[in-house]
């Protein structure tokens, strides 16, 4: 058996010490994202006859998806705070029952995501997506 030199494993990593102060990044580069689920109740009194069943209020767990971008890698955002904030932000969406699910009208997953970013923006949260699902299988995702 004959050894194999491996490219860079027995090189030594250069360093420098020279720190580019005048770089500055021209977009974001770092996000961070929380998902949470609520279960909630919506109907779509416009729905055309092949989706009639739609006009009527039905249940759906719907999934929840927000990004924000960071400034820094040190928890610029914490996850554990994002999603507190973002719950209770979607929960205001709706008129909560006695279950803990909300009832949300006739709002549209493309609806509910742009209203839950521009909650979050107006608290400045710098969030740049919302995703929106009704039982994590079609929903809208809204770039903001």
């Amino acid at each position: 058996m004959t050894d194999i030199p491996l490219a860079g494993i027995d090189t030594p990593i250069e360093t420098s010490t020279h720190t580019n102060t005048s770089w500055t990044p021209t977009k974001r580069t770092t996000f961070v994202f929380c998902n949470f689920r609520q279960v909630g109740f919506h109907q779509w009194a416009g729905a055309p006859d092949q989706y009639a069943y739609l006009r009527s209020k039905h249940r759906h767990e719907f999934h929840v998806r927000v990004q924000v971008a960071v400034n820094h890698d040190d928890r610029d955002m914490e996850f554990c705070h994002l999603k507190q904030i973002a719950q209770e932000a979607f929960r205001n969406m709706g008129v909560p029952t006695a279950d803990g699910s909300l009832i949300l009208g006739s709002q549209s997953c493309e609806m509910m995501a742009r209203r839950l970013g521009s909650s979050l923006q107006a608290m400045g949260i710098q969030a740049t997506s919302v995703e929106v699902s009704e039982d994590g299988e079609n929903g809208a995702l809204v770039i903001l």
